[in-house]
């Protein structure tokens, strides 16, 4: 049932059809559909507390002045403690910021210096140094995790589509700095439509949301995301071949392959390692 909607609403801009709930639009009467064992229509989604919270945030408050570093929606500097919005990281600060971190990124303390080492190299740019930081942690959160599940998946012979989406949506939060492409979600402003109904899209970023919109109605409907007037999606087989998305969409290959091989390397050891020093 869910899939008939999203696909409907990708192909139509209207969820409804044949044989499912009615799904009433959004307007002054705010009806809404509850989708679950039980699918019905209701009205006033939280109304309660879209009032209590509209009370509130509409009185002017005074606005911190930061700057903080963003990635994957996490507001590092809040989140973990680290001093990212001054806009620079020399390696000592990396290397103790990776050991506070160490248990939650699970990346093993005696490992730091090499993974400083393989992300960092001997470079001391402390603009570049938080970059790089950051890629860092991206890698070892989302990106790498998310290429060995995909590989796992493949292998157990279910069709995999893996992308990498890349693009800077112009409504995104002021303290997203605009060097930062691609964050974590970003790609759902497009699947849903976002560009339709925010004010400010460039016909660039309305064309992009047409292109998420069909690969996402497409697999929906056929498991393959694949269509006429779009450009090639590869399956993600042994040639673990991808599709960049963004301004320019293209197909690729490997995607993060250095990062994984290095990451899967220091992960491997530890799980040999660590089981040998417990039984000890």
């Amino acid at each position: 049932m869910v899939m008939k909607f999203w696909a409907n609403f990708a192909r139509n801009g209207n969820p409804n059809g044949e044989g499912l709930p009615h799904w009433p639009e959004y307007d002054q009467n705010e009806e809404y559909l509850k989708i679950g064992a039980t699918t019905q229509q209701a009205q006033r989604l939280k109304g309660e507390e879209v009032a209590f919270w509209t009370e509130r945030l509409t009185k002017k408050q005074p606005r911190p002045d930061h700057n903080s570093q963003v990635l994957n929606n996490f507001f590092f500097q809040q989140i973990m403690g680290y001093p990212l919005s001054a806009g620079k990281l020399d390696q000592k600060t990396a290397t103790s910021l990776l050991r506070k971190s160490s248990p939650f990124l699970n990346v093993p303390e005696d490992v730091i210096p090499a993974v400083i080492k393989e992300y960092l190299g001997g470079a001391e740019d402390i603009v570049k140094n938080r970059d790089l930081f950051v890629d860092l942690i991206g890698d070892v959160l989302f990106a790498v995790p998310s290429v060995i599940v995909a590989r796992h998946c493949r292998d157990a012979g279910a069709p995999v589509y893996m992308y990498e989406f890349q693009y800077h949506p112009s409504f995104s939060s002021d303290l997203k700095p605009e060097t930062v492409m691609g964050d974590h979600g970003d790609e759902l402003f497009s699947v849903f439509g976002a560009p339709f109904t925010k004010g400010g899209a460039s016909s660039e970023e309305i064309n992009i949301s047409k292109m998420m919109m069909k690969f996402w109605g497409n697999f929906a409907w056929n498991g393959n995301p694949n269509g006429k007037t779009l450009p090639a999606w590869p399956e993600y087989n042994q040639n673990e071949g991808y599709l960049k998305t963004g301004a320019t969409t293209q197909a690729a290959h490997g995607l993060k392959d250095k990062e994984v091989a290095f990451w899967t390397k220091v992960w491997t050891k530890e799980a040999v390692e660590k089981p040998l020093q417990e039984k000890n």
